[in-house]
């Protein structure tokens, strides 16, 4: 494996230097999922690019991620982009972070990925934006485990919005371990088959992904799942999520364990999903 001094690359090139050195071979899963429940094809891998602009510059530090979602989706292998905002009251346990961009793009083609990024930022074709962004941006690659469950499968699940006004489609992400370690089987089957479906019966939710981490700061949770849901307030949301723990209806488990970095945050986006082709 070759040597990629990610301190001098910056931030566009650290996140495809540590996508092309650290994908790796197809994950095998401990636990077998619910027939029935997992309808969706697997998406792709999915890099995470969690950004926090410097005091004073959110609005430029948007524009400048705006514009670098275009470009970055340009990238051959790069199929798609989506740039999302930290909703900060919602966001208890990653109020620093007030950007996140995901991308979507097959394993295959992460092997040519870096020097094709290094080539860019040396002509200017990606500019780079450290100067817009403190030091907490990290970057992960996640794997799907298994597809999207839809709300749709799950029993008793109600796909009417939580609160008033416009409804607003939003993105839970939740990062995790399980604790103890050499309890995975168990928290795995937990997450699946008892977690995944209590979290859907929260009125508005649509869907959930869960990743496991292949790529980044191995420091950070290796257990990823993402929440789509509709709501017309997401404090509303997030109040109802912990009224349900609360009162046992959505039933946690002694083995999920945050670990250093976990936590959660809502997300919502802040424009259309940009394609390799165009915008959808």
């Amino acid at each position: 494996m070759k040597h990629v001094d990610f301190a001098k690359l910056g931030l566009v090139a650290t996140t495809l230097a540590i996508t092309a050195l650290a994908v790796g071979p197809a994950l095998s899963r401990p636990s077998e999922p619910q027939p029935g429940l997992f309808p969706i094809p697997l998406s792709d891998d999915l890099l995470l690019e969690f950004m926090q602009p410097k005091e004073g510059q959110d609005g430029a530090a948007q524009q400048w991620s705006e514009q670098h979602l275009k470009q970055f989706v340009g990238i051959p292998g790069v199929k798609a982009g989506q740039l999302l905002l930290g909703h900060s009251s919602a966001n208890p346990n990653l109020s620093a972070v007030g950007q996140l961009s995901m991308y979507e793009l097959p394993a295959a083609a992460a092997s040519g990925l870096d020097a094709e990024v290094q080539a860019r930022l040396q002509d200017g074709r990606l500019p780079k934006g450290d100067d817009l962004f403190d030091s907490s941006t990290f970057h992960l690659l996640y794997r799907p485990l298994w597809s999207a469950v839809m709300a749709r499968d799950v029993p008793g699940t109600n796909p009417e919005p939580i609160g008033s006004g416009p409804v607003s489609i939003d993105y839970m992400l939740v990062m995790s371990n399980p604790s103890p370690p050499e309890q995975e089987d168990a928290y795995n089957a937990w997450y699946d088959h008892t977690h995944v479906p209590d979290v859907l019966r929260v009125p508005g939710f649509m869907s959930a992904q869960r990743y496991v981490r292949i790529g980044g700061n191995a420091d950070k949770p290796r257990y990823l799942v993402i929440f789509k849901f509709k709501t017309r307030d997401a404090d509303a949301t997030s109040a109802e999520i912990a009224r349900r723990i609360k009162a046992g209806i959505t039933r946690m488990s002694p083995l999920l364990g945050g670990g250093k970095g976990g936590g959660g945050g809502v997300f919502v986006p802040a424009g259309p999903v940009a394609l390799a082709s165009g915008s959808r």
